[in-house]
């Protein structure tokens, strides 16, 4: 159907009826219209338009009065701005003047060949694509800007200063078979009134040097729903602060998949596998988080903490790192700092190569972990590679139900609390007081209990054959008046009462040995004339006799067996 309208500055006006939408506006003598009923709203590119009806136009869509089309002027569409987006023709004059007017910037599907692009304070660049997830996808359902061959620069960049940016449903092709250097996305450092930088539903591919790279002092840059893919050095480069990364899928990096240089870091839902190196690096940070990540079959580790910091790792999977070497690099590596491991599971892919260990702590290092899993084959060698570094701690009383076990390294035993160790010197418990280097008190998996003065070890009982404990390197002292030993007496025993006949009785008792000495006393019971009394025959394992001075005594003796050590 034709329209007629007229009036000063009578434009061109094209309009959807099927949604009431203005889908463009220009200057011009003739307006078309595809009505089927709606309003005329919306959205179009041409500067100070006001169309004006004297009239009705015809069919099912009536305009009366003022049609004003001043709002439809803040967008512009790049093709209408004479972008041509075939992959061959050079458009970044077309695009940079239009990011320059700091209007939102509509990419319809094409290639758009460009060098480096500036963005500007507010830039908003939004694209048509298909699903961010099912990359590539013909052009003619998806917008990419492609990175020119020699450039060896950037292909969008952001100055100090340059903040409030957003960039949605766009793909960018890095080139890196026609450039040498530059990241797709480049933020300068910055200060950290330097925010707000929003990407999402985009495909970063084909990096010369990073995918994205955020420069230090940079704040609260986003990124969600979003692919980085085959980037020559890291997929991310993230030196700012309070970034959040959600539903990040990062692949195929030539270095890692992400470096972390910057504090209180956000990461949870990404998708990180098969860097050339290690995963995720965090050098010297502070308060990063990773939650509900998968991070699988990195040629060196999956995680990396060096040069100190703390990090934690909650719910995410590790699997099939180590792909470069068997059993030489772990699922995490540390080197500095601390870390905290809680409801993670470390699995197993099938691959030839595999872990060592799921976490390898070294040097002044502490490890914090809850509630992981370390599956069948998942490592060479298993969970933790120095159980030292191990430093579990609650700020507060621990309360545990009733019939509630901690049980550790797997034992079999029903007790409360109960560890498994891999030999018998494993420590399963042990205090120190301040500045301590040694245990004051501690027991072994063997059950071996040792004191000391908390610089080194000096009494240790422990079970040194079957039926014996042994107190090693000390004195036993009973230290209070009217206590002391007691022995049971009875059959077989090491102590009891003889009472002697005509001045001899014999002991049956199977603990007496070659080398037992036997003490004699006795009773004072002057039974018959008491005399001296002496050991006078002995039969390991039977029996000894004892014999008075006085072939008349009859007195009661009390006796007791003692061994040499």
């Amino acid at each position: 159907m034709k329209v007629q309208v007229t009036g000063e500055n009578a434009p061109n006006v094209a309009v959807d009826g099927r949604r009431g939408v203005v889908i463009e506006a220009r200057v011009g003598p003739v307006s078309s219209v595809n009505g089927r009923g709606g309003a005329v709203t919306g959205l179009a590119e041409a500067d100070d338009v006001l169309a004006k009806t004297g009239g009705t136009i015809s069919g099912d869509l009536t305009i009366t009065g003022t049609l004003n089309a001043n709002g439809v002027t803040n967008w512009i569409n790049i093709k209408r701005a004479g972008a041509v987006g075939d992959g061959v023709t050079d458009d970044t004059a077309t695009i940079q003047a239009a990011i320059d007017t700091g209007k939102p910037v509509y990419f319809p599907p094409g290639v758009y060949l460009v060098g480096t692009l500036e963005a500007k304070l507010g830039t908003v660049l939004i694209g048509s694509m298909r699903s961010a997830y099912a990359y590539p996808v013909p052009s003619t359902q998806s917008a990419t800007l492609k990175l020119k061959s020699g450039t060896n620069g950037n292909l969008l960049h952001a100055a100090t200063g340059i903040n409030n940016v957003q960039i949605s449903n766009l793909a960018f092709d890095g080139n890196k078979a026609g450039n040498t250097s530059g990241d797709i996305i480049h933020l300068d450092a910055a200060t950290a009134q330097d925010t707000s930088w929003h990407i999402a539903d985009c495909y970063l591919d084909n990096a010369a040097h990073d995918g994205l790279y955020i420069g230090s002092g940079r704040q609260a840059v986003k990124a969600n729903r979003t692919w980085i893919m085959r980037s020559a050095n890291n997929g991310i480069t993230l030196n700012g602060a309070d970034a959040g990364l959600d539903t990040v899928l990062i692949g195929l990096s030539g270095a890692n998949g992400i470096y972390i240089g910057g504090w209180v870091e956000h990461l949870s839902n990404c998708d990180i596998w098969s860097s050339e190196s290690n995963g995720v690096v965090c050098d010297n940070v502070n308060q990063v988080t990773l939650a509900n990540c998968g991070i699988d079959r990195h040629k060196q580790a999956g995680l990396v903490v060096q040069n100190g910091g703390a990090v934690s790792v909650i719910g995410c999977m590790f699997h099939s790192n180590s792909q470069q070497t068997n059993n030489t690099y772990p699922h995490i590596s540390v080197t500095g700092g601390a870390i905290t491991v809680i409801g993670t599971q470390f699995g197993y892919d099938g691959l030839t190569n595999n872990p060592d260990w799921a976490i390898k702590p070294v040097g002044s290092v502490a490890v914090l972990d809850w509630g992981n899993r370390v599956l069948s084959s998942s490592t060479v060698q298993g969970y933790i590679s120095d159980v030292t570094k191990v430093q579990n701690t609650s700020g507060g009383s621990i309360s545990l139900p009733a019939a509630t076990q901690v049980n550790i390294g797997g034992s079999g035993s029903p007790a409360a609390f109960a560890m498994k160790g891999s030999a018998t010197g494993d420590f399963a418990f042990s205090t120190r007081v301040g500045s301590d280097t040694s245990s004051r008190y501690s027991v072994n998996a063997a059950g071996t209990q040792t004191w000391g003065s908390g610089t080194a070890t000096d009494v240790t009982l422990a079970r040194d054959i079957a039926n014996r404990l042994s107190l090693s390197t000390s004195d036993l002292r009973i230290a209070t008046a009217g206590r002391g030993l007691m022995v049971a007496e009875g059959s077989n025993a090491k102590m009891g009462l003889a009472t002697l006949a005509a001045g001899t009785a014999t002991v049956a008792t199977t603990a007496v040995t070659a080398n037992s000495r036997i003490f004699l006393t006795g009773q004072g019971d002057t039974a018959g004339t008491e005399g001296w009394l002496r050991v006078s025959a002995r039969t390991a394992g039977t029996s000894f006799t004892i014999t008075s001075s006085s072939g008349t005594d009859t007195s009661t003796v009390a006796w007791m067996i003692v061994e040499p050590a």
